[in-house]
């Protein structure tokens, strides 16, 4: 059983990671952020991710990035100026372009801008929701998920065969199964995560760190250890 999420995939070290975030949540700029650390990082895909038994999978599609993510970033902002991306996208220069400006790479292009290795496939070790606070620049806030709410927060995040969105209809492949099928498949794939995969929600502010998000996540994850061991 496998379903499309709208997120992310890498792998953190032997951590498979994907990050789920709707338009406007921070997922990109708090990918950015993990990208510019210093830690083994793979990537396996952007925007949808093919999910189940446990595994992750990644989806053939362009990486969609917003200019005000690329112009906080050095490393994507000297890579787009030194080869004219926005010109070829949009028909003028980084400089002159708004935050809310939109451009495409191909994951490949995209690993090779941050020195990553490309990936097709990850075992699934944890799910992450961010939330950026643009009131609070300093503030970050990790908190554990409970099945309930991880039920629900993946259910508002996940596609099948049959949604227009999931994907492009030369990937798509129904075979013969109903759009009930497709749903019960769906709850399945979902009620297996909430049972076996650890969920977490990162709120951030826009001026804390890569490094500190992954600091604040990993005491987090300690502290559930510790409750699992206790039990």
């Amino acid at each position: 059983n496998h379903i499309i999420f709208h997120s992310t995939g890498f792998t953190l070290g032997d951590k498979g990671i994907i990050v789920i975030g709707e338009s406007g949540s921070g997922k990109t700029t708090f990918l950015s952020k993990l990208f510019d650390t210093n830690n083994d990082i793979s990537f396996l895909s952007n925007d949808r991710v093919y999910v189940g038994d446990n595994k992750m999978y990644y989806f053939p599609i362009e990486i969609i990035l917003s200019m005000g993510t690329v112009k906080n970033n050095d490393r994507l902002k000297n890579y787009f100026i030194e080869h004219k991306v926005t010109e070829g996208w949009l028909g003028k220069p980084l400089e002159e372009t708004s935050a809310k400006d939109k451009c495409g790479v191909k994951p490949r292009t995209f690993c090779q801008m941050n020195d990553m290795q490309y990936i097709p496939e990850s075992k699934l070790d944890l799910i992450v929701f961010p939330q950026i606070d643009l009131e609070d620049r300093d503030s970050i806030e990790v908190k554990i998920l409970n099945k309930d709410e991880i039920i629900k927060r993946l259910k508002l995040s996940c596609y099948t065969p049959h949604d227009k969105e999931a994907h492009r209809d030369m990937w798509v492949d129904k075979g013969n199964m109903t759009t009930e099928e497709l749903e019960a498949m769906a709850n399945d794939t979902i009620m297996n995560i909430a049972n076996t995969t650890c969920c977490i929600s990162c709120k951030y502010g826009c001026n804390v760190t890569g490094e500190q998000i992954l600091d604040a996540i990993n005491k987090e994850l300690k502290k559930l250890e510790g409750v699992k061991h206790a039990k």
